[in-house]
């Protein structure tokens, strides 16, 4: 049985490989600490267009624990400028720095992220010798591709894209047995998204 499921699962790898479609859409992340004892979570949300990048980001008002507080960004593959919009909404600019920091490989293993299939990648461990870091690891979507931008990570360090593929799960596991993960809790596919950008005010690319 498990035979056969890998077989489909390799099928359907292959089918969409022939097919690939940028993704266009909205996938809504969770950001948590596996193994801490502060018990919270964290989310950001990105939107996906077809040569650019909203990411949204929801963290914790240092004022007041009912309220988030909005931290927005655009990244532009056609013009490699990266954009974020300052609290009195102003749009402030600067290079793109999307390299990743670090350098995945798939293991050829299937991995799930909510009932959602990927493949499993990892980073060499001799990489990360003489850091407090044992294990480097994500899911990368079987169903969603984005070929615009095939290894591309969110300042440099939050995989978004790897190997073309949407990342549904990125987890570090550190010394001290925790394991901060930032995984994705719903994915959305949408024909347009050009209203998520209308705060930018920048000029809608093909």
């Amino acid at each position: 049985m498990n035979r056969i499921l890998i077989l489909c699962m390799a099928l359907l790898s292959i089918s969409q490989a022939y097919s690939q479609k940028t993704f266009v859409g909205v996938v809504k992340y969770k950001i948590t600490v596996e193994g801490s004892t502060e018990n919270k979570t964290d989310s950001m949300m990105l939107v996906f267009d077809t040569n650019r990048v909203k990411i949204v980001m929801y963290l914790p008002d240092l004022k007041s624990m009912w309220y988030a507080e909005e931290r927005e960004f655009v990244d532009d593959f056609i013009a490699n400028r990266s954009y974020k919009l300052s609290p009195d909404k102003k749009v402030e600019t600067d290079s793109l720095k999307s390299s990743p920091i670090y350098v995945f490989r798939n293991t050829n293993r299937y991995g799930s992220v909510n009932n959602r299939l990927g493949f499993v990648y990892e980073v060499d461990p001799k990489t990360l010798s003489g850091q407090d870091i044992r294990k480097v690891q994500c899911v990368s979507s079987l169903e969603y591709f984005y070929p615009v931008r095939p290894d591309y990570a969110f300042l440099g360090y939050q995989p978004v894209v790897v190997d073309g593929r949407l990342v549904l799960d990125y987890t570090i596991t550190q010394a001290n047995g925790n394991r901060p993960r930032v995984y994705a809790d719903q994915v959305i596919p949408m024909d347009n998204v050009a209203r998520y950008f209308s705060d930018f005010n920048l000029t809608q690319r093909p």
